[in-house]
Parts: structure tokens; sequence; C-alpha cells
């Protein structure tokens, strides 16, 4: 059997990315559009479940069966439009971050995870625009946690900012 895992993700192979200039880019969420692809592929006939951490969608199919599925998926893409893409950093969406990372710290420390000290804003920021990950208080909450939990975690305190902040 062979898996599939589809992710967003930014910085595709030159030729992808022409491929995908002629395509819309979705406008909602990623895990919205994560749950789109999955109701196209089971619209197709394919077994597809949205696991939103991160927003992915997980396939499972006979490996003789992996070009019809390519086929399939990339007729989804086609219809429904490409992921959505976060904006490039800029110093005013990495303060922005920053200052909402701290407040889910907060929100993280009211569900009992307990979180390291986060660096100061100038430190964030400048890790943020050298394009390395900057400080996550989510990187301290134990991976090993049951996804009902995650959800309901994510729920109070969701990880992610808004694409358009």
């Amino acid at each position: 059997m062979a898996l599939l895992f589809v992710f967003l993700m930014a910085g595709c192979a030159s030729q992808e990315k022409e491929a995908n200039d002629a395509y819309p880019t979705w406008q909602g969420t990623p895990l919205e559009y994560m749950e789109a692809v999955a109701d196209c592929l089971r619209d197709a006939g394919w077994e597809a479940k949205v696991t939103p951490r991160p927003p992915s969608v997980e396939s499972d199919y006979p490996a003789s069966q992996r070009e019809a599925f390519i086929r399939d998926d990339r007729a989804c893409t086609k219809k429904l439009g490409r992921g959505p893409v976060p904006p490039p950093i800029t110093r005013e969406r990495a303060e922005s971050r920053y200052e909402y990372h701290v407040k889910m710290r907060g929100c993280l420390s009211e569900h009992g995870y307990e979180t390291s000290e986060p660096p100061s804003k100038e430190q964030f920021v400048n890790t943020a625009l050298s394009g390395r990950p900057p400080w996550n208080p989510y990187m301290d909450v134990p991976a090993d946690l049951r996804q009902e939990e995650w959800d309901s975690l994510i729920a109070d305190c969701p990880q992610d900012l808004p694409l358009d902040e």
C-alpha cells in the first residue's frame, strides 16, 4: 500500500510553479483547503483523511494505483486552485507573529503546558527575517499528544495567525 501526504509547501520547483501559475490560489485557510482536497479525492473514489497537524491529506491506496491517484490529485488542484500561500515575511508581520506567540504562550500555560521563555522581540524578528524558524511556544508542547487533545488545545489556543495577518 502506498501512503501519500499532501502538504502545503512554499518553494516548489520552477516547473511546478509554472504549472501552478495557471491555477487560481485558494482563498480560505490551509485547513479548509485540505478539507476541500480530501472531499475532491473522495468524490473521485479515493480514501482521504484530513490531518490538521499540520494541515495535510492522508490517502492510502495500492501502489498499482499511484498514477491514477496522482492524476486525480492534479485534477483536484486544477479544480480547487493551489493552496494558500502566506505572504512574504516583513518586519511588521514578524512583530505581529511575535506578539501572537507570546499571547499563545500564556494560553498554553493556562492549559498546563510549560514553554520556553521567548527571545527578545528584536531577536525573534531578526531570526524570522533571516528565513530561519523563529521561537514558537508550540514546539514545547509534547509531540505525543493524542490527536483529540491537540485538536482541543489548538481550538482554544490557535497555533497560527490567520493568513492575512
